[in-house]
């Protein structure tokens, strides 16, 4: 559906060609049957007047109708529409919805048995909700081969702080000065953390305390900690939970077993040929510019080919028990009409930007030339390694690791060895990336990136969430290890080198008045002229 802003029209007074007519325009006209079939096509938040006014919002809705009757009838529509492309996404469109119908009638036929329900519910046990803490954490680390003096220095460290922190001194600054934790930047907050991913004397010191209180020095096989707790809380559980969590459990089961019987039916029934292209699956001939149709992108080859076969197998099924209705078709048609305005709308939209003048563009570039410049990139490495249920065994592995590669390991087949993260069977090389990709890695490794020279290795950086993890099922949290190969600064670009940079920064500023220009020039191109408005009570009733 074309989306436009805001649009004034002057109601034209003239006499009415019909007591239905609101609109006319050079080819057609919009009856109250019309606009009210239209109002009830939009999403519910746009069939509510906003507050610039009962008639602004009527003249917007008659006007934003006109359009799209008006380009619906261009060449550039009919052409779209006439294309062989787009019988090629007709058809896989409608293959999409038939497999969709009968993936729904599946899933409402599949119920799990009981038996299915408690053998999951067994499998569960009698799971009892565990307390997560949000706590701060002060690390000091005790080197396999440090000297007992050493040690004890450390000790006597540790016990200071541990007074200045119940004399009532801010942990977060303490940790951030002393704390040799990948948590220590944020104040060694960890929030939210399941005792299972703790060192048994780490849970039982944890366990110990009251909300607000510090712990006692504890010393484990990495060194020595010193934990507040900030908040303990249970989450809600018991027997509901376990019996909603075991019945859903075998309904994904059942509706699996389901799916794998039906698609077994269905190889047998149909013919399925991927020897040689076109591939055959019953009816349905596939071409390989077809492919990208139905599709997803990522797949492998093979991946690629059993899911085309399924999908159309499911789309054959729905055939079969009588789902490729008319309806179905005008489902896919209104779909592709409307994709067919929208393109046009938005290649006009795009020449109306084109043909503004460069003098026009001039002052979006003077007010601030830096945001043209070529961006700043660092070419990135990464090796990433979950947590795991002993985070600090982790850390102290990966700070082997940062040694190692100090010491002139190879990163990339280190990444291949240990890595689960983004790349990692390419060595853990993430190629050049700008600032925005840094944040997308996380806050840490933002950090990081920022703070490293070319050539520099991180140490650990722990991270809060599954965002460079590959495998869904991985425990929560990590650490990485980065290192940038090489840095580039941002670099100037005069106005016209920047012109396109800028054109596009120009139109994003002034999308709206582009918008009416454009909803203006298409309506008085068709003569459009509003006859009169409804009362907005005879629409929606």
């Amino acid at each position: 559906m074309v989306f436009f802003s805001v649009l004034v029209l002057g109601c034209v007074a003239c006499s009415q060609p019909g007591p239905e007519v609101l609109a006319t325009y050079r080819g057609g006209e919009i009856t109250l049957t019309d606009l009210d079939r239209y109002v009830r096509s939009l999403p519910e938040g746009r069939r509510i007047a906003p507050t610039t006014g009962r008639d602004a919002w009527l003249r917007e809705l008659i006007g934003r109708l006109a359009v799209e009757r008006v380009l619906e009838a261009s060449d550039e529509v009919r052409e779209q529409l006439a294309n062989p492309e787009a019988e090629a996404r007709r058809r896989w469109a409608s293959a999409a919805l038939l497999a969709t119908a009968v993936a729904g009638q599946l899933a409402r036929d599949t119920r799990p048995t009981e038996q299915a329900v408690a053998e999951q519910l067994a499998a569960l046990g009698e799971r009892q909700p565990v307390p997560l803490d949000t706590f701060r954490h002060l690390f000091l680390r005790l080197d396999r081969a440090a000297t007992a003096a050493d040690k004890e220095a450390i000790g006597r460290l540790g016990s200071e702080l541990v007074r200045r922190l119940r004399a009532g001194e801010d942990f977060a600054e303490l940790a951030r000065q002393h704390s040799q934790s990948g948590d220590a930047a944020d104040g060694g907050r960890v929030v939210n953390q399941h005792p299972a991913l703790l060192e048994a004397k780490a849970q039982r010191a944890l366990a110990a305390l009251e909300e607000g209180a510090v712990s006692e020095l504890v010393e484990t096989r990495t060194g020595l900690h010193i934990f507040k707790l900030e908040r303990r809380i249970t989450p809600k559980g018991g027997t509901g939970d376990a019996q909603r969590l075991a019945r859903s459990r075998a309904t994904r089961q059942a509706l699996a077993e389901a799916r794998t019987e039906l698609l077994a039916e269905l190889r047998q029934r149909f013919e399925v040929s991927t020897s040689e292209s076109p591939w055959q699956v019953g009816s349905f001939a596939v071409t390989e510019s077809d492919l990208s149709y139905i599709t997803v992108q990522g797949q492998t080859d093979e991946s690629r080919r059993e899911s085309v076969i399924e999908h159309l197998l499911l789309a054959e099924e729905g055939r079969r028990r009588g789902l490729d209705t008319p309806a179905l078709a005008a489902r896919v048609g209104e779909a592709l009409r409307r994709e067919a305005i929208q393109a046009v709308y938005l290649e006009r939209r795009t020449e109306l930007v084109a043909a503004v003048p460069a003098e026009r563009l001039r002052a979006t570039y003077d007010a601030r030339p830096s945001a043209f410049a070529t961006p700043e990139t660092a070419e990135l490495e990464m090796i990433f390694v979950p947590q795991g249920r002993d985070s600090f065994a982790t850390q102290r592995r990966m700070e082997d690791h940062v040694a190692e590669l100090r010491a002139g390991a190879d990163f990339a087949a280190l990444a291949r060895r240990v890595s689960s993260g983004p790349e990692a069977a390419t060595g853990g090389d993430l190629g050049a990336l700008v600032p925005r990709q840094w944040a997308r890695l996380g806050p840490e490794i933002y950090k990081a990136v920022t703070a490293l020279d070319p050539g520099a290795i991180s140490d650990p950086i722990y991270c809060t969430d599954r965002l460079l993890s590959n495998d869904p099922q991985t425990l929560r949290g990590g650490f990485a290890i980065v290192r940038v190969r090489r840095k580039h600064a941002p670099t100037e670009r005069s106005f016209e080198q920047a012109l396109d940079a800028v054109r596009a920064t120009w139109a994003q500023r002034n999308a709206r008045q582009l918008d009416e220009e454009l909803v203006a020039a298409v309506l008085e191109e068709a003569k459009f002229d509003i006859v009169r408005l409804p009362q907005p009570e005879a629409l929606l009733e």
